[in-house]
């Protein structure tokens, strides 16, 4: 969908993708293609060594930078990966947060199904004012982080805040969680993992073998090849291995969107929907 937006649109697509970020490893983080990248320029694909180590401070700062020059020409920048502390970091920065107890998240949440959303924002006003004037007041998932924080420490929101400001601060961001059912995901799931096999995933395992250690190769379907390459499982577990950590994968990937989120959920033949929301 990233592409075909990109097409429609005429601009660029900054990748969110912690993996694909790292060179060589190609068919096991199923990269664009070399057609697809000379199509519509991306970047943060190959932006790093195989053997390099990358943060999501890291890219914070380096995928802030770039899309604020890249407003400067463009109207619309597409931002596309399933990394979501990237996506966090570039649509609200990573502050230094203090966790909030299961306790008071429920009682912040009884008293927001009771009073809605105006409760959140006043107590807000009275307790952060600078928080107050900073936030959009029709997020619910902010306003309600930032009560459970003040509970929590008893100090203002704004006392844990970076000053992160988003790249492009007067820009409207739009997010489109793209979704499928269960079975026609992990049906999905298996076919792309039969397909890699196909195109070469196990000799590209074999090649990358020596770099087992480094962060681009902690990844699934590499893990499990490498464990057939040592003996420890024949082709057709670790194959199985690869299919079920990837479907582990989206089960997590799915509830971290769920909490995150706060857009439209399309499915991803839902082109025509997804254009009528970046217009």
């Amino acid at each position: 969908m990233a592409l075909q937006l990109a097409r429609w649109l005429k601009v660029p697509v900054v990748s969110a993708d912690s993996r694909q970020i790292f060179e060589k490893v190609n068919i096991g983080t199923a990269k664009p293609t070399k057609l697809e990248l000379q199509e519509v320029q991306h970047y943060f694909i190959d932006h790093i060594s195989v053997e390099g180590q990358y943060s999501a401070g890291q890219y914070q700062a380096e995928a802030s930078a770039i899309i604020t020059d890249l407003l400067r020409v463009y109207r619309h920048v597409l931002i596309c990966g399933g990394t979501g502390l990237y996506l966090r970091a570039i649509t609200s920065g990573l502050d230094d947060l203090p966790a909030t107890d299961n306790e008071i998240r429920k009682s912040v949440q009884i008293e927001f199904e009771a009073q809605g959303i105006s409760f959140l924002q006043e107590f807000i006003k009275e307790n952060d004012p600078v928080y107050f004037n900073e936030v959009d007041l029709n997020n619910i998932r902010r306003l309600t982080r930032a009560v459970e924080v003040i509970r929590q420490t008893g100090k203002p929101f704004s006392y844990f805040r970076k000053g992160f400001q988003a790249p492009g601060k007067d820009a409207i961001v739009t997010e489109i969680n793209l979704t499928l059912d269960r079975t026609s995901l992990y049906a999905r799931i298996d076919q792309r993992v039969d397909q890699m096999m196909q195109q070469g995933l196990l000799d590209e395992a074999r090649k990358l073998i020596l770099f087992r250690e480094c962060q681009a190769l902690k990844t699934v379907g590499y893990n499990e090849l490498f464990e057939y390459l040592d003996g420890k499982c024949s082709l057709d577990e670790a194959v199985n291995k690869i299919k079920q950590h990837t479907r582990n994968y989206a089960k997590r990937q799915i509830t971290w969107f769920r909490k995150f989120n706060t857009g439209e959920v399309l499915y991803p033949d839902e082109l025509e929907k997804a254009k009528s929301f970046v217009l």
